[in-house]
């Protein structure tokens, strides 16, 4: 026997009895009385088509949640039933189960309400679970950029700035490569080194180069293309630091080999910053910025010194390292914005965490834990794995390290034939490079004029057509092995300066002939795997560079035609690559089951 028993439940509004009276229903409450039968009214839950409609009638936005208080919950009902005493009785029985009924309900809904905490409190088991499926999609869509703030959709002005910022931080890491070469001779007298250990110290700045990418290219992915800017510089600027300070031979290698390592970043990550902000069609021109850069900085490097070492100031090359580095980073901190896409979502999901007080807001990035077995095979063992099986990646991996060790082997001529031969001091020496510069500019038109005949096929087409991209890579090696020739068999005394340093117009110009199109080449060759695929090309191009050095100097001055005749004459019996490619490329890619077919 129970009596005055109230019992608090909670259910839609629509599903309250229509006896519910007026007043009660102001205050968000029915009052279901007694039925005529002494039996309370007590309605059904809805059908799951009815919870479907009443989830789609109230959309939930978090958008709106922003901006907007949410209304209280539509409905609590309160079911009271007053029960008389009176034995014997089958409806008061009826209605003492009933009442149990609800007590039971009471808890369970009460318990599930304190999992689950659903915005409307009235919601049923269906009803909660429809909104919850409804929530999750909107989630999703709420966590993708608006079209007007995706970086390609920047103002042209902003891109390129981000193009000459990306430009200057590579260009600073070339510099870094090349400069103490300018003042070799007065670095091996003042520490006491042997001719290898002087090359060394150019060797084991580009060995970091070749190991640093493992590091900031994961980095980049996670954290963006700013951060590593900003955490770069700082580090390559404090071992350069050590470098200047360097008391012997020891220091001063072991300084470079980690200024090479953090100097790396940009190699992986300026091309990708581009890549942010320029749709396909228009990269062509940033990248041919970019790869301008890449081989200024290797250029200019021997010219500032040369002349440092005249002034018998070799440390400050370092010193002017560190300023140009921090120089950069400033620009960086001030001008650069985040430009990755996925890191910029993750900072969308924060604020929208704090603004709705939603914590099972997540960007993707963030359901995925860096786990350093998918950093040992995203970046090492896929590009080594690429490196061996396929062959688009195998043959622009062996070009690009051919012709990057070309340039570092090169620049050992260069103080023999000027220096040695027609009495040029290091700064004068350092000069020497310039040609190599004009050669990359008069490439520019040319590489203009290509890209429009690769538009134009790629559009008969209606797809990428990568080999397309090679007409310009047929023509590095031969003017490669034309400049060689002309470079070796013209350094003699008896033959003016100005002839052999013509004869290094056509390196410059084959340089940028391969670089440029192997780069896009490769890219367009695996679109879902362009990152692994250049990071093997990355890997074989540092190694050429780290190994060539080495044995440049005593080579050159063995014999300089001699030495110069081998190095064309391997231009020449390469130079059929291309063309291969060029015919073979779409059956090879056909067989490979990463690139695209």
């Amino acid at each position: 026997m129970l009596q005055n028993v109230n019992v608090n439940v909670n259910v839609p509004a629509s599903h309250v009895s229509a006896s519910a009276s007026a007043s009660a229903s102001a205050h968000g409450e029915a009052n279901v009385h007694q039925h005529p039968s002494d039996t309370p009214t007590v309605s059904k839950s809805p059908s799951p088509l009815a919870c479907e409609s009443r989830r789609s009638d109230t959309p939930f936005s978090y958008y709106e949640s922003q901006t907007t208080t949410r209304a209280p919950s539509p409905a609590h009902a309160l079911y009271s039933t007053t029960t008389e005493k009176s034995k014997g009785s089958e409806a008061q029985q009826q209605q003492q189960q009933d009442t149990e009924k609800g007590l039971s309900a009471f808890e369970s809904r009460k318990g599930e309400g304190e999992a689950h905490r659903s915005d409307d409190a009235g919601l049923t088991t269906c009803s909660a679970t429809a909104l919850k499926r409804s929530t999750t999609t909107q989630r999703a869509e709420m966590l993708s950029l608006p079209t007007d703030q995706l970086p390609t959709r920047l103002p042209k002005s902003t891109k390129w700035t981000y193009t000459i910022l990306a430009a200057l931080v590579f260009f600073n890491t070339g510099f870094a490569a090349s400069a103490p070469s300018g003042a070799y001779e007065k670095i091996v007298a003042d520490l006491g080194m042997t001719s290898l250990q002087g090359s060394a110290v150019t060797s084991v700045y580009l060995a970091g180069l070749v190991f640093g990418p493992s590091i900031w290219a994961p980095l980049s992915e996670r954290r963006g293309r700013k951060m590593v800017n900003l955490l770069s510089l700082p580090l390559f600027t404090c071992w350069n630091v050590g470098c200047a300070l360097a008391p012997n031979k020891q220091t001063l290698i072991v300084m470079r080999f980690f200024a090479g390592l953090c100097g790396s970043a940009p190699a992986s990550n300026s091309g990708a910053w581009i890549s942010d902000v320029f749709e396909p069609r228009e990269r062509v021109a940033p990248m041919m910025s970019y790869t301008f850069s890449a081989f200024l900085g290797p250029i200019l490097g021997p010219i500032v010194g040369g002349f440092l070492a005249d002034a018998n100031a070799w440390r400050w090359i370092f010193w002017l390292m560190c300023i140009q580095a921090m120089v950069f980073w400033s620009l960086c901190l001030i001008l650069q914005r985040e430009s990755y896409v996925p890191v910029l979502v993750v900072r969308r999901a924060s604020i929208l965490r704090q603004t709705t007080g939603d914590d099972l807001i997540r960007a993707p990035l963030e359901k995925e834990p860096l786990k350093v077995k998918d950093v040992i095979h995203t970046h090492m063992l896929r590009p080594l794995t690429m490196l061996v099986t396929e062959p688009p990646v195998m043959y622009t991996a062996a070009w690009m390290g051919f012709s990057y060790g070309l340039i570092f082997l090169y620049l050992e001529a260069f103080p023999v034939v000027f220096g040695k031969m027609h009495g040029f001091n290091a700064g004068e020496v350092g000069l020497s490079f310039l040609p190599l510069a004009v050669g990359m500019v008069l490439s520019f038109p040319v590489v203009a004029h290509y890209n429009k005949r690769y538009l134009r096929a790629r559009q008969a087409a209606g797809k990428p057509v990568p080999e397309a991209r090679l007409s310009m890579t047929c023509l590095s090696a031969p003017c490669f092995a034309i400049g060689l020739f002309m470079f070796g068999w013209t350094s003699t005394p008896n033959i003016h300066w100005i002839v052999p340093m013509i004869a290094e117009i056509p390196l410059g110009l084959g340089l940028i002939f391969a670089f440029n199109s192997l780069g896009v080449y490769v890219s367009e060759c695996y679109l879902s795997y362009v990152a692994s695929a250049l990071a093997a090309a990355a890997l074989s191009r540092s190694s050429f560079g780290a190994f060539c050095p080495l044995f440049g100097r005593p080579a050159f001055e063995w014999s300089v035609p001699y030495m110069c005749s081998i190095l064309g004459g391997l231009c020449l019996l390469v130079s059929p690559v291309p063309f291969y490619f060029s015919k073979y490329g779409p059956a090879l890619r056909r067989r490979s089951k990463l690139a695209i077919k």
